[in-house]
């Protein structure tokens, strides 16, 4: 993720080694404390139509740690799957 630019950081609080990273335009996850990230193709639209996209919220829903939406103005759902 060098060179890129955080917009958002959200941590799993099921498991604190998983960390989601936001940026321009995607989104980021890494399942060893940030040592090592994948990217997650969420879907965000580069360009969108008010300028450079960027992952500006992730949000972990600590209810069901199966599924972690991810919000850029819209909702994407990411789920454990990826």
């Amino acid at each position: 993720m060098e060179d890129l630019q955080i917009w958002s950081v959200a941590v799993d609080p099921s498991d604190s080694d998983t960390i989601f990273a936001g940026t321009r335009p995607n989104a980021f996850r890494s399942k060893d404390g940030g040592k090592s990230w994948e990217h997650l193709d969420i879907g965000v639209i580069d360009p969108c139509p008010i300028g450079t996209a960027r992952t500006t919220n992730i949000i972990v829903d600590p209810r069901n740690p199966a599924e972690k939406p991810c919000c850029d103005g819209m909702a994407w759902r990411i789920t454990s799957g990826l």
